[in-house]
């Protein structure tokens, strides 16, 4: 469930907040993230980037944890 005012709700506009929650996954063993994009694979000494979420325009995402328990039908 996304919880927003789904008139203005406008997923591919928002802004990234900062997160402090564990990350859902290390790019070194996501099969979805291609090599060229694995930061740590490349030397990024850092992993400030992963404590970010997508905050969309008037919407409230779900955590991707929850997600994953969800059905969805189309």
């Amino acid at each position: 469930m996304i919880h927003a005012n789904q008139t203005n709700c406008a997923l591919f506009v928002g802004t990234w907040i900062p997160d402090d929650t564990d990350p859902f996954y290390q790019s070194s063993n996501c099969p979805i993230i291609d090599p060229q994009f694995n930061c740590k694979m490349f030397g990024r000494p850092d992993s400030d980037y992963l404590k970010y979420r997508w905050r969309p325009l008037n919407c409230e995402l779900p955590s991707l944890l929850f997600l994953g328990s969800m059905e969805f039908s189309f």
